[in-house]
């Protein structure tokens, strides 16, 4: 103590006398003093990694607001959140997971405004946490999220402070992983996949534009080629003549059916996304614009799909490039409600329907409905759901915290 107190200067130096903790801070950069005749050793930080600055995400990109994400340093990511929240409400809570790779991961929330039975099972699952490494936060995630084999998650992830302090004033938790620029965010509801960073820095009617287009997106990228191969296929009396006649010329001399040339090309647009997305971004573009003009033109021109098919794969693919976090779940429910719709039509495509409306009802993220308008009364629906209100209005935060400090703005005795 004596050694710690007036002769060593620094600002993390702590005394331990527990050999893992010292082998632990040892293995990750710290210094140890060891003095003869004394049982504990003086741990000293010493770390002095190389770490990537702090740059925006390109996966979240604004046009206006803060250009900063989240890099690979646990202790950066948490100063930029204290610089966003500087309150002492602001909690931090480290735990450390993984047999092996003894990963550092910190649990943040505001005191007050966090739901205590919430706090309580995150802690809990992130204890029975058994795993030998810990690489990233998608392993933190799988684990712990309700609904393990939904193909929708429910926890959040961003890699914004920004967007990390905004849910951590709405009562929510984030966890931030040592190693990993993705942060976690929970409880996380299914209206959160069509909101954006920039919707809060716009104007409100152009914010309220976007989302709204966000719902039509994911309505037609899901049903687009399930609609027409069940009507092509099954109600071929339900299309007006004009289309039908065309339709029918376009098919001649194909040797596919038109449901073998929705599924070549879902898998072709889907690889030449994946290659796009893989490939240096110099030439990821050209790369995507080129193979799906190519491709496109000598399908048609070789009478191996109809040109038809291809503009609604091509429809249906652009628009689901307006929700990006919702990818997986897109490309599963595009392909299951394309083969219900070929084999019962109509019908199997509104039963497809009705099963995806049961699954989202029936998810819940840490006890929270997955289907919750994340509001208290009537009067706030449409206050950020699919209408993003003014700020003078939002007065009330989301129901998702269960917080008794509902008033985020104006006189709390309203």
């Amino acid at each position: 103590t004596e050694v710690r107190d007036r002769v060593l200067i620094g600002c993390n130096i702590s005394c331990s006398d527990d050999m893992s903790e010292l082998l632990t801070s040892f293995l990750r950069g710290d210094a140890i003093l060891l003095a003869d005749g004394h049982p504990q050793g003086i741990i000293i930080s010493a770390k002095n990694w190389t770490i990537r600055t702090v740059s925006e995400p390109d996966s979240e990109k604004v046009i206006q607001g803060p250009h900063e994400g989240f890099n690979e340093s646990i202790m950066t990511n948490l100063s930029l959140i204290r610089r966003k929240i500087t309150s002492p409400q602001l909690k931090y809570e480290f735990f450390t997971v993984g047999r092996k790779s003894q990963t550092l991961i910190c649990m943040c929330y505001m005191e007050g405004l966090a739901d205590e039975p919430i706090l309580s099972e995150m802690r809990r699952r992130i204890d029975h946490v058994s795993i030998d490494c810990i690489i990233d936060t998608e392993y933190i995630e799988e684990i712990i999220k309700d609904g393990r084999y939904s193909p929708f998650k429910t926890t959040g992830s961003t890699q914004r402070p920004d967007v990390a302090a905004a849910k951590l004033m709405e009562g929510r938790i984030v966890l931030i992983i040592n190693g990993s620029p993705v942060a976690l965010t929970a409880p996380f509801v299914f209206l959160e996949y069509f909101t954006s960073g920039d919707d809060y820095y716009n104007d409100p009617y152009y914010a309220t534009f976007n989302r709204i287009l966000r719902f039509i997106g994911f309505f037609f990228t899901i049903s687009l080629p399930a609609v027409y191969i069940a009507l092509i296929t099954h109600h071929i009396q339900m299309l007006p003549i004009h289309f039908l006649i065309a339709a029918a010329g376009s098919r001649q001399g194909m040797p596919f059916s038109s449901l073998a040339e929705t599924l070549i090309l879902i898998l072709i647009f889907e690889m030449v996304r994946e290659g796009s997305a893989r490939i240096p971004s110099s030439i990821g573009t050209a790369f995507s614009i080129v193979g799906g003009i190519v491709l496109g033109e000598a399908a048609v021109s070789a009478h191996f799909v109809s040109l038809p098919v291809i503009i609604i794969v091509a429809f249906s693919g652009i628009t689901g490039l307006i929700i990006p976090q919702l990818k997986g779940p897109v490309l599963v429910l595009r392909l299951g409600l394309l083969f219900l719709a070929a084999s019962m039509g109509l019908f199997g495509y509104f039963i497809g329907i009705m099963m995806l409306i049961f699954t989202v009802c029936s998810l819940e993220s840490f006890g929270i409905p997955y289907n919750s308008l994340t509001v208290r009364n009537l009067r706030q629906i449409f206050s950020d759901t699919v209408i993003r209100n003014a700020w003078p209005n939002m007065k009330e935060r989301p129901v998702v915290s269960r917080t008794k400090d509902i008033h985020r703005q104006g006189d709390e005795s309203l």
